[in-house]
């Protein structure tokens, strides 16, 4: 037996099932108590997700340029992505998620 300790993802097995602990029960959740216990827990978009190898020398300058082109920021060129969570500081620096 192993203990898993809180956090805030919603943690499934190998079948991609999500289980409860009510009191000394194991309870498998369906499909409609799974999504209203992510949105209670408010488990991270997938978009929010920092991916650890990634480094903002990653992106594409002219990709990014042109997608800031689209918006009207007095900011650095970073703040779009910044504004929607596609970079977050991160142990004082910048991550891509």
């Amino acid at each position: 037996m192993f203990e898993i300790p809180a956090s805030e993802r919603v943690h499934r097995n190998q079948r991609g099932e999500v289980f409860v602990r009510y009191g000394d029960q194991n309870r498998r959740l369906d499909a409609d108590a799974e999504r209203e216990f992510v949105l209670e827990r408010g488990e991270r978009q997938f978009d929010r997700t920092v991916v650890t190898d990634a480094t903002l020398g990653d992106l594409d300058d002219g990709q990014l340029n042109a997608f800031v082109q689209t918006m009207v920021f007095d900011d650095s060129p970073l703040a779009p992505l910044r504004a929607r969570h596609l970079i977050l500081p991160q142990e004082g620096k910048d991550q891509v998620t």
